[in-house]
């Protein structure tokens, strides 16, 4: 459950919209959305691609705690 709330937090600290987010990772919307409510979970790739754009580690994405 850590994930999809990390990566909700840090895309909006980040100021991005799910499309503005998903525009800078080559992936639809929908898969932002779908990441975010836990529907799907991200590769080891896409973690990386989420870390490099959001300007955090893949740590502060995957970890309990890390953002609250």
């Amino acid at each position: 459950m850590a994930f999809r709330e990390n990566l909700a937090y840090l895309r909006a600290k980040a100021g991005l919209s799910q499309r503005e987010l998903a525009d800078k990772l080559f992936v639809s919307q929908q898969m932002v959305g779908a990441m975010e409510t836990g529907i799907k979970t991200p590769s080891m790739n896409m973690l990386i691609r989420l870390a490099e754009v959001l300007d955090c580690s893949i740590n502060d994405l995957v970890c309990e705690n890390n953002n609250k």
